[in-house]
């Protein structure tokens, strides 16, 4: 696993246990992961000294549960529009994560508004493919994190 992998492992095992009150289990390979039948992207654009992006995909089932937890409603209140804000929020608090974590004391970084999108089959085996990419499991759920950083 890349410098880069590592740091987002941990920004995301903390993210997750601090704002949803999920545990995620990194899985050796993000290919080993169980492709969804239905999954959801986010990604979200930074810039500074360093520029990048950061993109999250989840199963519905893990959009769905992220809401419930984070928005404490309970899951016959979750539509798509409110599990794809969930994942937004959630890419949103990992990427200040991250970015502060690798960014020490360098100048502040403009995020751009997060994206989210319907991730096809090909898409998701794509991502899980990317050697830049990490996956973990989270009650169950697959989730794939990419980052790429240039100067």
């Amino acid at each position: 696993m890349s410098d880069l992998g590592k740091i987002a492992g941990r920004v995301i095992t903390d993210v997750l246990e601090k704002m949803a009150f999920m545990f995620a289990d990194a899985a050796e390979s993000p290919l080993e992961l169980t492709e969804p039948e239905r999954a959801m992207a986010a990604q979200l654009e930074f810039k500074g000294p360093l520029r990048g992006t950061i993109r999250v995909a989840a199963s519905d089932d893990l959009c769905r549960l992220l809401a419930c937890n984070i928005l404490g409603v309970e899951p016959d209140q979750v539509s798509d529009t409110l599990a794809e804000d969930a994942l937004k929020e959630f890419l949103n608090v990992v990427s200040g994560e991250f970015i502060e974590a690798l960014a020490e004391n360098r100048p502040l970084y403009e995020l751009a508004v997060p994206t989210a999108f319907e991730m096809s089959a090909d898409a998701w085996r794509a991502l899980a493919a990317n050697k830049a990419a990490v996956g973990f499991l989270v009650e169950d759920a697959p989730l794939l994190v990419f980052v790429e950083v240039s100067e």
